[in-house]
This record gives structure tokens, sequence and C-alpha cells, in this order.
């Protein structure tokens, strides 16, 4: 730390101590405690500021992904609409009675009730 090392960091405080009186240490002492003090609160409030931050950083990428997931929400749904408005019968094949096409059988989706119908 600033180039001193613990040890001389301890012995040039107990130098200090020995050459000041009783009274001088301990405002000294009042005054480290309260620096001591404020810098921890201003670590704190550092924290604190980062973690809202990072809050809503995360807020705004789940936002921003909603916001994609619901356009291709709507994109599918206006596809959907456009296939409603056909009818059905426009994409099968006509069938006809005498004729039996292989093993395949047609069915019909019929749109008010929702019930699929067997065409013989």
């Amino acid at each position: 730390m600033l180039g001193f090392s613990t040890g001389q960091l301890v012995v040039i405080l107990g130098a200090c101590s020995l050459m000041m009186k009783r009274s001088d240490m301990i405002k000294i002492a009042r005054v480290a405690g309260r620096m001591t003090g404020r810098a921890v609160g201003r670590l704190m409030l550092f924290r604190r500021q980062m973690d809202e931050i990072l809050e809503q950083t995360a807020a705004k990428q789940v936002n921003k992904e909603l916001k994609d997931a619901m356009t291709q929400l709507d994109s599918i749904r206006y596809e959907v609409q456009n296939l409603s408005r056909f009818t059905p019968g426009q994409f099968m094949r006509q069938h006809n009675p005498g004729h039996e096409i292989g093993k395949h059988r047609l069915y019909r989706f019929t749109e008010q009730s929702n019930n699929v119908f067997k065409i013989n």
C-alpha cells in the first residue's frame, strides 16, 4: 500500500504514539474513526448505485426481449388472420364419389362448430 509494508506502518504509528499526549491520541482516533465511517458510507452508497444500475440494465434487457417477443407474436397473429380469410374448401381437392383415392380419406374442417367431418 503506497510503497509501505504493514510492518513499517506499525513502526511509524508506534513512534508517533510515543511522541504524542494521550489526549491528542484520542482526538486522532476520533478523526480516523469518522474518516473510516465516511469512507465505508461512500462505498456502500456506490455499491447501492451500482446495484440499481445493474438492475435497470437487466430490466431494460428483459423489456427489450419482451418487445421482440410481442412483435413476433403480432406478426404470427397477422399471418393467421390472413390465412383465416380463406375457406378450407379452397385448399382441398375435389373428391369424385365414384373414385377412391388410395387409402387416404379427405377431411373437411367446419369453421362454425370446429368439428371435423369425413368426406366419403
